[in-house]
């Protein structure tokens, strides 16, 4: 799989115990996990609160109108090479 967007990021947690890969979605201040396409936000510190995943399929339309043309190339790239 090939992604023309983004640098991807690997976070450990200790509550999964495995290694999981995500992408940086700077104009909405969130993650992506590839895998579930689960959408984390950013805490301030820079760290995803693991504890407050949305799936992608449950976001608000408002949330998708915030996302940067570059962002939501990024989630389109992911969709459309699953």
């Amino acid at each position: 799989m090939k992604f023309k967007h983004k640098v991807w990021i690997t976070l450990k947690t200790k509550t999964i115990m495995k290694t999981e890969q995500f992408v940086n979605l700077e104009s909405v201040g969130s993650i992506m996990e590839l895998k579930t396409e689960n959408i984390y936000p950013l805490q301030t510190n820079g760290k995803p609160d693991l504890k407050m995943g949305i799936s992608l399929d449950d976001v608000s339309d408002e949330w998708f109108l915030t996302l940067s043309d570059y962002d939501f190339g990024t989630i389109k790239n992911i969709i459309d090479n699953k």
